[in-house]
């Protein structure tokens, strides 16, 4: 839980407005984790106020996989509308012995928009197979976004740690604040552009978001995102590359 990559993470969304909720609990069993998950879900829920009405999942590795886990578990349930997204930090697809069988399984039946923020190099999540999986499989909104040279620890060689850190922050930060943005303008009967992920400025207002190991909250704040590297937006087949701006 305090793992130097998630507090870093989680000070970035804070300064960006978010309340973030932090967590964690032992064994490697990913089904068990699932579930642990889903009850910290289901204990924020129960905390549902006028000023906490959704909440982002997150994970590092295989609490990525958790996270994704949890949400479909939410599918056909009250609990499915209070989660705004997905964002998966380092996505396990696969082993590093074994590329060839992924992990794709719950990507497939996932129903909520999810981001992927994923090395170049990252041994467990060869980038040609994650991009095929988001193509092909996905039902979804999926957002893929690719840290050039990094590995499967965010680690690049020649750059400093914090620097590929503000960079994942960033990114992280900017997906969650246009999700929300989005959601206010359907609400409200505005059209908004199918873009993805440009940087620059919100100033809209919308509560919570949710939980992980890393986790948030929406206040008023406007915040500024930089430059970052490259992205891919898919949905199902159709996938479209834009430039983030």
């Amino acid at each position: 839980m305090n793992h130097a990559q998630l507090v870093s993470f989680a000070t970035r969304l804070s300064n960006g407005g978010f309340l973030v909720l932090r967590f964690t609990c032992k064994g490697l069993n990913i089904k068990y984790r699932s579930k642990v998950y889903l009850t910290v879900l289901k204990f924020l829920y129960s905390y549902k106020t006028p000023t906490v009405q959704g909440c982002f999942l997150a994970g590092r590795s295989m609490g990525s996989r958790a996270a994704v886990m949890a949400a479909n578990m939410t599918l056909t349930t009250e609990l499915e509308s209070f989660v705004q997204g997905v964002v998966c930090l380092a996505y396990p697809l696969h082993t590093p012995q074994k590329s060839g069988e992924l992990r794709d399984g719950p990507l497939k039946t996932m129903r909520h928009p999810c981001l992927f923020l994923s090395g170049s190099r990252d041994e467990m999540a060869q980038e040609h197979r994650l991009r095929q999986v988001i193509d092909k499989h996905m039902s979804t909104e999926a957002n893929l976004h690719v840290i050039d040279g990094a590995n499967h620890s965010y680690k690049v060689a020649g750059i400093r740690a914090d620097v590929t850190l503000e960079e994942v922050g960033d990114k992280f930060l900017a997906w969650c604040l246009h999700k929300i943005s989005c959601e206010i303008a359907t609400r409200d009967g505005v059209k908004t552009p199918h873009t993805t992920l440009r940087g620059g400025v919100s100033n809209k207002s919308v509560v919570e978001t949710g939980i992980s190991e890393g986790k948030e909250q929406f206040k008023t704040r406007p915040v500024r995102t930089r430059r970052l590297s490259r992205d891919v937006v898919g949905r199902g087949r159709a996938r479209k590359r834009r430039k983030v701006e």
